[in-house]
């Protein structure tokens, strides 16, 4: 908690939130054999607390990588899309996928898809708390034909 507590909210520049998350996460991507496909093209500043939103992003790649890791291709995709007022952050995975009828219940506390004893349920559901106090969203795309996880944050 003490980090917590110091991490003041700033203008922040959308790929250092990336870079510190991709920090901790790549070499664990990488000597898995998982292919991390980037397609970061933003510019966008946010405004808000680096260690809490690096904290979503290495939760999202954590959960791609445990989806995509046994999967016959894989890869994970970071990318970014610039709109008029906000920044959209995609992390995407090759895993086997969430059914449409549980994507809601991904982001409740305790609920978790992965095996007993290998996760606890609460990355999601503190992610989008994280997101929503940044005056963000975190969402799935339901139309993507991969899992494909949203954070939106005003610039």
């Amino acid at each position: 908690m003490f980090a917590r507590e110091h991490d003041e909210v700033v203008a922040l520049a959308v790929t250092t939130i990336l870079d510190d998350a991709l920090g901790l996460c790549r070499a664990r991507i990488r000597t898995h054999g998982v292919t991390l496909e980037l397609a970061i093209t933003t510019a966008a500043q946010v405004r808000g607390r680096s260690i809490e939103l690096s904290q979503v992003v290495v939760n999202l790649l954590n959960n791609a990588f445990d989806a995509a890791h046994t999967s016959a291709e894989k890869w994970i995709r970071l990318s970014t899309r610039d709109l008029p007022d906000r920044v959209q952050i995609f992390v995407e995975d090759s895993g086997p996928g969430i059914p449409a009828e549980r994507h809601d219940d991904v982001f409740r506390s305790f609920f978790t898809t992965k095996a007993a004893g290998a996760g606890t349920g609460l990355g999601l559901s503190i992610s989008r708390r994280i997101v929503d106090a940044h005056g963000g969203s975190l969402t799935i795309d339901p139309h993507a034909p991969n899992t494909r996880f949203v954070i939106e944050l005003p610039t």
